[in-house]
């Protein structure tokens, strides 16, 4: 009754008692081999897989398999086989052509093989007298004919393959035995080994229009949304219908978070911004584990004060091939308290695929830069003074630039004007009047001992003088007479 597979031997006399079984303890794919030793004769003979023992409930497909029946000392006198049976698939023919042996693991065989084939490239086997080799599943590739092993993170295997493939620019893999690279998020770019996104630690710069204007013109700001989550802290609650089964979680910026909520069925957190689980009965402790909404964040601007996040990347949907996702629509608000403010569920789609939040906060403004106010002056007063204001025309927070404020300054009345205007022009006439007047006299003095010299040289003896040595001895670079008396002239 503990036998599985029994033996018979059947002759001219009838079925014999079974001779050998295999015990119901080898249910561990122990190959077992049986000798008998046969008197001449007529015989046939009959395995039967026999599944009754105490384990008989537990017994699921359960298998038997033969792998070789040799006669072995037969006297040709005496008669032999009548014919060569072939070797079945998963075994190969032995060198004595007397036995089919099981292939080893790494290779396979088809019927009647003499030889058993290696397994090719991204194919493999662990069980001997393997029919044909198992194909290495998505994310993995064929480290050997005997074992699949998991790509690297940042990298990928579509399937069948011996070799890992990098993912392209602004792609990425962040876990082991991933079949296709995540896209990175908009705003964001790959890292230089493609294991995860570059978000700036959360604080962008984006190119936006000021809230409020009809303009093209467009500044870039800096935002910091780090504040919006907690690594390693506590997610946000979102503010949600409280006769809801679902809860939804978030933690802007960063995957890491407690063990308050979005847990696996470990107790571990999952790596997520977004996740939801579902209570029951609803606000009890009793819940799910955790569901995740996306790990890669990425951004679009509408305006300055009016940021939309999208989350993406999350857990396979349920009966579908889409990656859980949701949306957060920040927007600018200075007088929320606490400053982070509360997160609002507004939708989720029927399919549970996808949620949309809207967040008020201030942290969704962008940081204040120079370009966020401006200088404006009120009218004159009757003491002469007015009101200069610097004000705030774009909402913002923080910063390193000076903030609201107002000064009083000197009016500067039009009779000012007027009379710097008038004073310009004075300035202006009496310095040409002073340069011209100085130059017609140097004019009026050159002539003068021109003149002068030319009434000497007239009286001397000779009357031969070198009107250009007198030139060059007597004028300067501005052309006037150098000389100081007749004396030097003559000498």
């Amino acid at each position: 009754n503990h036998c599985h597979l029994q033996f018979y031997l059947v002759d001219k006399d009838g079925l014999h008692e079974p001779s050998e079984c295999a015990p119901a303890d080898l249910r561990n794919g122990t190959i077992m081999k049986h000798h008998i030793t046969l008197l001449p004769g007529d015989y046939r003979f009959i395995w039967f897989y026999h599944q009754v023992d105490v384990h008989y409930a537990q017994s699921v497909g359960m298998e038997a398999r033969l792998y070789n029946v040799s006669v072995v000392g037969l006297n040709s006198s005496l008669g032999g086989a009548s014919r060569c049976i072939e070797c079945e698939s998963g075994t190969y023919q032995n060198e004595q052509q007397t036995n089919c042996l099981a292939c080893p693991p790494g290779t396979f065989s088809g019927n009647a093989a003499v030889n058993c084939t290696v397994c090719p490239k991204g194919y493999y086997t662990t069980m001997n007298a393997s029919k044909s080799c198992t194909e290495c599943p998505p994310g993995y590739y064929s480290q050997s004919p005997t074992h699949c092993a998991p790509c690297l993170p940042g990298m990928y295997a579509p399937g069948a393959t011996d070799t890992c493939l990098t993912c392209n620019r602004g792609y990425f893999t962040d876990k082991p035995g991933m079949a296709k690279c995540l896209k990175c998020g908009s705003g964001t770019s790959d890292s230089k080994n493609y294991t995860t996104c570059d978000n700036r630690k959360c604080r962008p710069q984006l190119l936006a229009s000021t809230d409020g204007r009809n303009s093209t013109s467009k500044n870039t700001f800096t935002y910091d949304f780090s504040h919006l989550g907690s690594v390693g802290g506590t997610m946000s609650a979102v503010s949600q219908n409280d006769t809801s089964n679902k809860r939804f979680y978030i933690n802007l910026c960063t995957e890491e978070h407690d063990k308050s909520h979005c847990v696996d069925g470990d107790g571990q957190p999952i790596n997520s911004m977004v996740c939801m689980e579902e209570c029951y009965p609803p606000n009890s402790t009793n819940c799910t584990a955790g569901k995740s909404y996306g790990h890669t964040i990425g951004w679009a601007v509408h305006t300055a004060s009016n940021i939309t996040i999208d989350i993406t990347n999350g857990d396979m949907c349920h009966g579908t091939d889409r990656l859980r996702s949701s949306r957060i629509q920040l927007l600018c608000d200075l007088q929320q308290q606490p400053k982070a403010g509360t997160p609002q569920l507004v939708a989720e789609l029927t399919d549970g695929c996808h949620a949309e939040f809207i967040w008020l906060s201030q942290y969704a403004c962008p940081v204040c830069i120079e370009s966020c106010y401006n200088n404006t002056q009120g009218p004159c007063g009757a003491d002469g003074s007015r009101t200069q204001a610097r004000v705030m025309v774009q909402t913002c927070w923080g910063g390193d630039v000076p903030g609201e404020s107002t000064q009083t300054l000197k009016c500067i009345t039009i009779y000012v004007i007027i009379g710097a205007m008038v004073g310009f022009f004075l300035f202006v006439f009496i310095t040409f009047y002073v340069v011209r007047s100085q130059h017609l006299k140097n004019k009026a003095t050159r002539n003068i001992h021109l003149q002068r010299m030319q009434e000497k040289v007239m009286v001397m003896s000779d009357g031969n003088i070198d009107e250009d040595l007198i030139d060059s001895e007597f004028e300067d670079d501005d052309g006037l007479i150098a000389a100081d008396s007749d004396d030097e002239i003559l000498s």
